[in-house]
């Protein structure tokens, strides 16, 4: 079988100097980073351009809305072995800000979150991806 690629954005959710990092669930059955903590995002979908897929996800994982998004980087990950499978994923990551803090609505993919200044966020057990874009932001 062939490997799939998958694309994905990536949200830097910034408020009044911090970040928003979320621990994903060990009930996400996707997922490859139990326990650890990442930005909010996801695949994008077929037809759906990035801004719209960025927003999206943001709004599925957290009830947020955000604003002011900007393009930070991408990041390309081929066949890396912290997939269960064999994939090969492009991160879009982009910085965005929102206007509310305290109305953080998790859905089952998150299990915690929590808003850092970004050097503080660095020393939380962050996944590969997520302590890239903060060391690159």
């Amino acid at each position: 079988m062939e490997p799939k690629l998958f694309v994905a954005t990536k949200a830097f959710i910034n408020f009044g100097g911090k970040i928003l990092i979320i621990r994903e669930s060990n009930k996400y059955q996707e997922g490859s980073n139990v326990g650890q903590y990442a930005i909010v995002g996801g695949r994008v979908k077929p037809g759906q351009n990035f801004l719209d897929s960025l927003r999206r996800e943001v709004k599925e994982e957290t009830g947020l809305d955000v604003y002011d998004v900007r393009f930070i980087h991408y990041q390309d990950f081929i066949y890396d072995p912290i997939f269960h499978k064999k994939k090969h994923f492009i991160f879009l990551d982009f910085s965005c800000k929102t206007d509310k803090s305290d109305n953080v609505t998790l859905n089952d993919e998150c299990e915690k979150y929590a808003w850092f200044k970004p050097e503080e966020a660095l020393k939380m057990p962050l996944n590969q991806y997520t302590k890239k874009t903060i060391q690159d932001y």
